[in-house]
């Protein structure tokens, strides 16, 4: 907690302040100093914190715990960090950095909207991911979505997103482009067939059949 307060009222430095802490042989001190920076949440705070999510030599614990320190100080250099790690090599990371980014709402959502057209697939999935759990997009970020379909600078990942938002909020601006984008009118309203049918419930990716005493084919 005085490492914190030096560190956000001092502007004492991060680096030299924790970087005992941070490698320390025992897990619940490093957990702890983590914990601290993000309380500090400076901008030195937010570089080191950046840095220990992006050393996939640290535990998975600490690696997460500063995912979750970004998601709480939420400040736009912090978006910035958490959607580079849709792309980790660790999953549990990316889910870490998607539930983070979620979190932090409104701020990320420009950033989200320029991250599906990345050519990195698993960037753009998992800002198209982030967007579609927030659920209802602001006008403005929807209409940059539709103004997009029109000028043919719409990713796939933006169409898989307009196919899974909430039909009532996107029917008028979709039903616009029947007559100029009648190709893509088509894909979303084919998204939305699926995902407001019964068989989406419970949809899952290459199945395998289910046998009477509940064992699962190979």
């Amino acid at each position: 907690e005085g490492l914190s307060y030096l560190t956000a009222v001092c502007d004492a430095c991060p680096r030299e302040r924790f970087s005992e802490y941070l490698s320390s042989s025992d897990a619940q001190t490093q957990l702890e100093a983590v914990i601290a920076l993000g309380e500090a949440g400076t901008s030195t705070a937010v570089e080191l914190l950046s840095e220990l999510l992006d050393d996939d030599r640290r535990p998975y614990f600490l690696r997460s715990a500063a995912a979750w320190c970004l998601s709480r100080i939420g400040n736009p250099d912090c978006c910035k960090r958490l959607v580079r790690a849709f792309a980790d090599i660790d999953q549990a990371i990316r889910e870490e950095a998607l539930d983070g980014i979620v979190a932090i709402g409104g701020v990320a959502i420009p950033l989200l909207l320029d991250g599906m057209l990345q050519t990195n697939e698993a960037l753009a999935a998992g800002c198209a991911e982030a967007l579609r759990q927030r659920g209802h997009l602001p006008h403005e970020a929807l209409a940059e979505l539709c103004d997009r379909a029109r000028t043919g600078e719409l990713s796939p990942w933006a169409v898989w997103l307009l196919g899974h938002l909430p039909r009532d909020q996107v029917a008028p601006a979709i039903a616009s482009l029947q007559n100029s984008a009648p190709q893509l009118h088509y894909a979303i309203t084919l998204l939305w067939s699926f995902v407001e049918s019964w068989i989406a419930r419970r949809w899952e990716l290459r199945p395998g059949p289910v046998f009477p005493n509940g064992d699962v084919a190979e």
